[in-house]
């Protein structure tokens, strides 16, 4: 039922029964945005850095949000392995900086790991929605993935 829900309504846009869309994920992100950018605006000492610690889907959603990607960029993307780090500089995204490990604990190679490029980027970003907002930031943003191992 729910893959013929994804084939019917997307994968990114598909609310499951309970649960919520990738684009309900997306949303709720975009809401840390504003605390993001108000630590970096409106103190003496702003906050250039940033480490994010959350679990796969949420990065995803974090990176689409930050870099305005669309999203096929989400669809063709896949979880970040355990513990890997994904670097967003500014409005550049770096990509892995650390690997991390697959599901049985062993090393992932950074050079398996490839960010997939959003085709779709300029027409989506023509797109007007309520939480798909396009920020410049200045600062480094370290993505760190977090679910425990499995043996």
């Amino acid at each position: 039922r729910c893959q013929a829900m994804a084939d019917h309504q997307g994968k990114y846009w598909a609310r499951f029964p309970s649960g919520e869309s990738c684009y309900d994920v997306c949303c709720r992100v975009s809401n840390l945005f504003h605390e993001l950018l108000d630590g970096q605006d409106h103190t003496d000492d702003p906050i250039n850095n940033v480490i994010l610690v959350s679990h796969g889907v949420t990065i995803r959603a974090f990176v689409l949000m930050w870099m305005n990607n669309s999203p096929e960029w989400f669809n063709q993307s896949v979880n970040p392995p355990n513990c890997s780090i994904w670097h967003l500089d500014g409005d550049a995204d770096q990509g892995f900086i650390y690997s991390g490990f697959d599901r049985k604990g062993e090393q992932v190679s950074l050079e398996k790991l490839v960010c997939p490029k959003d085709h779709q980027k300029e027409h989506w970003a023509a797109y007007d929605s309520k939480c798909l907002t396009q920020y410049k930031p200045h600062s480094s943003i370290w993505v760190h993935q977090n679910q425990s191992l499995r043996a």
